[in-house]
C-alpha cells in the first residue's frame, strides 16, 4: 500500500466506472481529485511518485466529474463542469503530448462522465443529465470533438436522478453501454458499428442499487460486468445473451471493480469499508478462484472511492483507493497486482528504458550506411476481433503506430555481432518501445516482419532497450 497524495475530498479516487489510471511509456499514471482540481502523478515503480500535474480545475469543488481512458497509444479524459475533452500521448518524462487544444463538448451536463476511445479511436462519452442517461460520440478521431450525427443519444427516457452510464469498446467500431440506477433495471445496449440495437436486461432478477456500483470490461466482443457491489455476468458475443450470475458474497459495506489481463482472464476487486480490506477474485477459462485477502488498511474512506486499471498493462493491474475518515486525513493510495499473461500478447514490463543506450545502437548502425537512414517503422499491434460462430476462432486486427526500431537482417550478421547479438531468424529488431509476440513490424521498404520473441536488455534495474526476433512474412500475409 503506497501513499500517493493527500486530498480533501472523499471522492478523491473517483468511482470504479470512471477509470483513473494506466501504465504507459514506462510509468504508472494515477489520476485523482485533490479537492480543487483533477490532477495526476506518475511513477516508474509504483512506489516513488512525481509532483502533481493539474489537468482540469473543477468549477464546483464538491463535484469532481472526470474520467480517463487509455487504449495502448493514446490517453484521453472527459470532464463535466467544466465540459472538457482532450486526447494525447503519454511520454516517458511524465508529460502528455496533446493531439489538439482542449475541446468543449457542449452537450455534456450534470454528472459522471465515462469516456472511451473505440477500436477506430473515435471518442465516446456517456453521462446522465440529472434525469436521463445519454451517450455522445465525436465525428473525428484525431483529438477534435464535434458531436456526430445522431448524437447525443438517450439510452432511456425514464427520469431518475440516479442513472449512471459506463461504456466499453468492442471490435470493429462497436461499443457497449451499461446503465442503471437506484431501483432501476440493469440495462445493456449494443452499438453495432452503425446503429443502436434494442436494450437488454442484464439481470432479470435484480434492480440496480446504485449506478456507481457497476463496472465493465470487454474481452474481444464478450462483455463482463459487475454490479450491485457483488454480482457478475458475462454477455456472449455470438448468442447475444447473458450467462449465469456469479455472487462474490457479502463482506459488508462494499464496492466492486473489474479488470482483465492480456489473455482475457478476469479480475474482480471488492473493497469493504466494514473490514477495511480489499479482496480479489480471478476468472480463468470460465472458472472462478478466490477470494484473496489482498490489502488491509486502517480506515478505508468510501466504498465507491475506488478504481482499477481497465486492463493489465505489461502484466500489472493498478488499484487506486482512498483512506482516512475526514478531509484532513484523506489519502490517495496505490497498489499493483502482478497478473502475468502468456501467449500472443505477452508484453515485457519496462520499468525504466534508458534511451541513450538505444542511441548508441543507432550510431553503430548509421555508420554502415551513407546518408541519414530513417529508423521509424510501423508497429502493428495485434488485437483479436469477432469470434467465428463456425470455427470458434477470433479475427485478427492490428492497430498501427510509429515507433523507432533498428532492424538488422541475417545477411548483415556482422552488425549484430558488433552489438553482441546473433540473428537467429530473419532479422533482429532493437527498440525502446514495448512490443508483443505476434505483433507485426512494417519497415520503410514495405517489408513486414512478425515478432516471434521479445527480450529486455538490462543494466542493473534499467532496461537499455528491447531485442526482438523477427520473421519476415510473405507479401500480402
Amino acid at each position: 500500500m503506497v501513499f500517493v497524495s493527500k486530498t480533501t475530498n472523499c471522492y478523491g479516487a473517483s468511482y470504479s466506472m470512471g477509470r483513473r489510471g494506466f501504465y504507459a511509456a514506462g510509468l504508472f499514471w494515477v489520476f485523482y481529485y485533490n479537492g480543487t482540481a483533477n490532477v495526476y502523478r506518475t511513477s516508474a515503480d509504483g512506489v516513488g511518485w512525481s509532483s502533481e500535474t493539474v489537468v482540469v480545475t473543477q468549477n464546483d469543488p464538491d463535484q469532481p466529474y472526470f474520467s480517463v481512458w487509455y487504449d495502448g497509444r493514446y490517453m484521453c479524459y472527459a470532464s463535466i463542469d467544466p465540459n472538457e475533452f482532450r486526447r494525447g500521448i503519454p511520454n516517458p518524462d511524465g508529460t502528455i503530448t496533446w493531439s489538439k487544444d482542449t475541446q468543449t463538448p457542449s452537450e455534456l451536463s450534470a454528472y459522471q462522465p465515462s469516456v472511451i476511445l473505440d477500436s477506430n479511436r473515435y471518442p465516446w462519452i456517456g453521462w446522465h443529465n440529472g434525469a436521463c442517461p445519454l451517450v455522445s460520440k465525436s465525428k473525428y478521431n484525431d483529438g477534435r470533438w464535434q458531436k456526430d450525427t445522431g448524437f447525443p443519444f438517450y439510452l432511456s427516457e425514464t427520469s431518475s436522478a440516479s442513472w449512471d452510464v459506463q461504456l466499453v469498446p468492442l471490435t470493429n467500431g462497436k461499443v457497449y453501454a451499461v446503465y442503471t440506477g437506484w431501483d432501476l433495471p440493469i440495462y445493456g445496449r449494443l452499438w453495432n458499428g452503425s446503429s443502436w440495437e434494442d436494450p437488454e436486461i442484464i439481470d432479470p432478477n435484480r434492480k440496480g442499487v446504485h449506478g456507481l456500483a457497476q463496472c465493465v470490461v470487454a474481452v474481444n466482443d464478450d462483455v463482463h460486468v459487475v454490479y450491485n457491489g457483488r454480482y457478475y455476468r458475462r454477455r456472449d458475443s455470438i448468442t447475444g445473451t447473458w450467462g449465469d450470475e456469479y455472487d462474490f458474497g457479502k463482506f459488508g459495506n462494499q464496492g466492486i471493480a473489474i479488470s482483465k489481463d492480456q489473455v482475457g482472464n478476469i479480475y474482480v476487486f471488492v473493497l469493504c469499508v466494514d473490514t477495511d480490506k480489499i479482496y480479489y477474485f480471478k476468472r480463468s477459462k470460465g472458472v472462478w478462484s478466490g477470494p484473496v485477502e489482498w490489502i488491509s488498511e486502517t480506515t478505508l474512506t468510501y466504498k465507491y472511492s475506488f478504481n482499477v486499471f481497465y486492463e493489465a498493462y505489461n502484466d500489472w493491474i493498478g488499484v487506486i483507493y482512498q483512506t482516512g475518515g475526514s478531509s484532513d486525513t484523506y489519502e490517495i493510495k496505490f497498489e499493483k497486482l502482478f497478473a502475468p499473461s502468456h501467449g500472443y500478447t505477452n508484453k515485457v514490463f519496462a520499468q525504466n528504458v534508458e534511451s541513450t543506450e538505444f542511441n548508441k545502437v543507432v550510431n553503430v548502425f548509421s555508420r554502415s550506411f551513407k546518408g541519414n537512414p530513417s529508423f521509424d517503422v510501423t508497429l502493428q499491434t495485434l488485437t483479436l476481433g469477432s469470434r467465428s460462430s463456425v470455427t470458434g476462432w477470433y479475427e485478427k486486427n492490428y492497430v498501427e503506430s510509429t515507433i523507432p526500431m533498428v532492424i538488422i537482417q541475417k545477411e548483415t550478421q556482422q552488425l549484430a555481432l558488433k552489438l553482441g547479438f546473433w540473428v537467429a531468424l530473419d532479422a533482429l529488431g532493437i527498440t525502446t518501445e514495448i512490443v508483443g509476440v505476434y505483433d507485426r513490424i512494417k519497415d520503410q521498404f514495405g517489408r513486414v516482419w512478425e515478432v516471434k520473441a521479445v527480450k529486455p536488455i538490462m543494466v542493473g534495474d534499467k532496461i537499455k532497450y528491447f531485442v526482438c526476433d523477427l520473421k519476415e512474412l510473405p507479401l500480402n500475409a
